[in-house]
């Protein structure tokens, strides 16, 4: 007669494989991307792009349904439980194979919800194409994006990644570069991602700024810049140049923007950064942003010390105004 132990451990193991079993379809179904993203949606991608971001999909959510695959089989292939009377020592061992089963079932949902990340993270940015127009729109700033990377990118001998651009919510656009690590913290984007908020999508100039984090990036420019940075601020304060180094990344974007598009792009970032004049003063720890006053006054010194007097100026004037230097605090 099996003992309660012997059927607490039965009643164990097929919990287990109702569970792997429940990942397993999860995880197949990850697979099915016209599920992900509607069909028309991925048509509206130019076809290197779009093949290039489903294969790469398609490898993260197959070996996941892989290692279900292998897991369902480990377990069912386990041995049933013996009876305590058989062998003294089969308890502890079937107790440490299920537990050992058990870390292998929490390691797979955990390694789901984040394959699950990656692809409705991609799969909801496609999906922002579903509409023919907005579509068409979006494929236009594809073309705007590249063509904005290779003129720097070209001359140097490197080339610009295949490059998405999609529509969310919010203030600020922004990017995932391709070639970094995604979130399942092995695979890495085949493709450049970029937001544009919905309410500069007539007057997306941030793609600009976005596809120069990608070149900066790529060239390799951004550790060069911070440390002249440095040393041309560091006779004049410590601090002052430690924080500019800091702010090499977002610099150097502005200037690759304004490079391309002149002063199209302040107007627009003087939107997105404006708020209380506490706001465009702060200078949250660690953020690698210039606070949105200085970042509005360089670029209206960019815009000066190319074309000299300007509609830049204007803007300058409202916000000395609007946001009086002495309202700063001392570090801003």
């Amino acid at each position: 007669m099996i003992d309660s132990s012997t059927d607490a451990r039965a009643t164990q193991r097929q919990q287990l494989v109702a569970e792997v079993e429940h990942w397993r379809r999860a995880a197949r179904q990850l697979t099915d991307l016209d599920l992900v993203a509607a069909p028309e949606a991925w048509t509206r991608l130019e076809q290197y792009v779009g093949g290039a971001l489903r294969q790469r999909l398609h490898t993260i959510a197959a070996a996941l349904d892989r290692e279900a695959a292998e897991l369902s089989g480990a377990l069912r292939r386990l041995p049933a439980p013996a009876s305590s009377g058989d062998d003294g020592g089969a308890g502890d061992g079937e107790r440490s194979e299920l537990a050992m089963f058990r870390r292998r079932l929490l390691d797979l949902r955990r390694r789901y919800l984040r394959a699950e990340t990656i692809v409705e993270f991609f799969g909801d940015a496609v999906n922002t194409r579903t509409d023919e127009g907005l579509g068409g729109v979006l494929r236009g700033l594809d073309v705007l994006a590249t063509d904005s990377m290779q003129v720097v990118l070209r001359p140097l001998g490197l080339e610009a990644p295949p490059v998405i651009t999609y529509v969310d919510k919010g203030l600020g656009a922004s990017i995932l570069r391709s070639g970094v690590r995604l979130w399942d913290r092995g695979s890495e984007s085949p493709v450049a991602m970029i937001k544009i908020t919905r309410h500069n999508l007539g007057y997306p100039t941030a793609l600009l700024h976005e596809t120069g984090h990608q070149v900066f990036h790529q060239a390799r420019w951004v550790p060069e810049l911070a440390d002249a940075l440095r040393a041309e601020l560091l006779p004049v304060s410590a601090h002052a140049a430690e924080t500019w180094a800091s702010w090499a990344s977002e610099l150097a974007a502005d200037v690759h923007a304004f490079a391309l598009a002149g002063y199209a792009p302040v107007p627009a970032l003087a939107n997105v950064v404006d708020g209380t004049t506490r706001r465009v003063f702060t200078m949250p720890f660690g953020d690698p942003h210039p606070f949105g006053w200085i970042r509005v006054m360089f670029n209206v010194a960019l815009c000066r010390s190319w074309y000299g007097p300007g509609p830049w100026d204007r803007l300058e004037r409202v916000w000395m105004q609007r946001h009086r230097p002495e309202g700063a605090d001392r570090d801003a």
